[in-house]
């Protein structure tokens, strides 16, 4: 992935125990990480639309430039267009952030390996408008941080949720 955010379950308050248990009592937590990637990427997804860091914090809005570039709010609204080989792309309304073809958001995954669980995005522009930071010809254009990768406390109980509705399946 190409950006990625690292949580350790001691960081988050009750979760390595209760992964130990998981993994005592099935000997895989694979199934139990999966669970909590897909909830993680539901949740990043969500941000995309609220248009919100995991902090709660509103991401700063399109530069004025950026607007005009994109025909202002309503030129474009409910459109799409089609790229070279015919196929119908989507397209937001041109205002909103992150979201003008939906290639960020949709590139929102999970991955398990082992006991290890990574959320993250794998386009190449996903750094970025994570951190913020200068981009274009000649590092000209300075794209402000607009994060959507992390762990607030919701998704820290849902976390915990998950874990223990794993501990109630029994194999």
């Amino acid at each position: 992935m190409t950006v990625q955010v690292n949580v350790e379950a001691q960081k988050i308050e009750g979760a390595e125990r209760l992964l130990r248990r998981i993994a005592l009592r099935t000997g895989d937590v694979g199934p139990a990480l999966r669970s909590i990637g897909s909830a993680l990427e539901a949740s990043t997804q969500q941000r995309f639309l609220d248009e919100r860091g995991p902090d709660g914090n509103k991401w700063e809005e399109h530069s004025p430039v950026t607007t005009a570039l994109r025909g202002g709010a309503s030129a474009r609204a409910g459109k799409g267009t089609r790229n070279r080989k015919g196929q119908f792309r989507r397209r937001g309304t041109g205002n909103e952030i992150l979201r003008d073809r939906m290639h960020l958001f949709d590139s929102i995954g999970s991955a398990v390996n082992g006991a290890e669980l990574r959320v993250g995005a794998n386009r190449i522009y996903a750094r970025i408008h994570q951190l913020g930071g200068q981009a274009g010809p000649g590092r000209k254009v300075t794209i402000p941080a607009r994060p959507y990768l992390g762990i607030n406390a919701q998704d820290e109980q849902t976390i915990l949720q998950t874990l223990r509705d794993h501990l109630e399946v029994r194999p």
